[in-house]
């Protein structure tokens, strides 16, 4: 076996010396403006590769700035932004919506959403939510109440659309999570005033 792979060698060897002296022999019958011909090629052939690999290097800071640009904008959004898996796993999420629930990035990572909303019938309108978005592959969008690691119930408006896999099928879920906590407060505050309005309307014809 041994004496077969030293023979493969030195057939190789011996093809790549027949071949490095045909190149020799053709070269040495060149004629000096032939030569001077090709160290020219060869010359400019070089300055094109190293214009090349600027370029290329060139193209290289551009897309690292670029996705440098891309984290600062994804991490620092106003709004909290997930990627959820059929099974409703966080995939990633950025540093809002991980300010949003208390807990650092990494450690959200394949936990559960379902497991920071803060009652069961908000897990119902998720799931349903959820099912929705993988269904008709369209934006969908609903309101939950969400609880962070210290506690806080907070009011949350999810805009969810559905990201394709590999296999050009949906396979995931992007979602932007929004604080709409004060929204909902005013919206109280605006209800209240109305049924106190008409409490007193109604006080007021009674008297009349």
């Amino acid at each position: 076996m041994k004496k077969q792979k030293n023979d493969g060698l030195s057939s190789l060897r011996k093809k790549a010396e027949k071949k490095l002296k045909k190149e020799d022999e053709r070269v040495r019958k060149m004629s000096i403006l032939d030569v001077r011909d090709l160290v020219h090629e060869l010359g400019t052939n070089q300055i094109e590769l190293e214009m090349q690999n600027e370029e290329l290097r060139r193209a290289q800071e551009e897309l690292e700035a670029s996705r440098s640009r891309y984290a600062e904008l994804y991490d620092f959004a106003p709004v909290g932004y997930f990627t959820f898996d059929a099974r409703g796993l966080i995939r990633e999420v950025n540093l809002t919506g991980a300010l949003q629930l208390g807990i650092t990035g990494r450690l959200l990572v394949n936990t559960p959403f379902v497991g920071f909303i803060a009652e069961d019938e908000d897990r119902k309108i998720f799931y349903t939510h959820k099912k929705e978005v993988f269904t008709t592959e369209a934006r969908q969008s609903c309101e939950i109440r969400l609880r962070e690691k210290g506690g806080t119930v907070f009011y949350a408006q999810l805009q969810s659309g559905a990201a394709q896999n590999i296999d050009n099928k949906a396979g995931y879920i992007r979602t932007a999570v929004i604080d709409i906590t004060e929204r909902k407060r005013l919206e109280e505050e605006r209800e209240k005033l109305v049924r106190e309005l008409q409490e007193s309307m109604s006080k007021i014809k009674t008297l009349n």
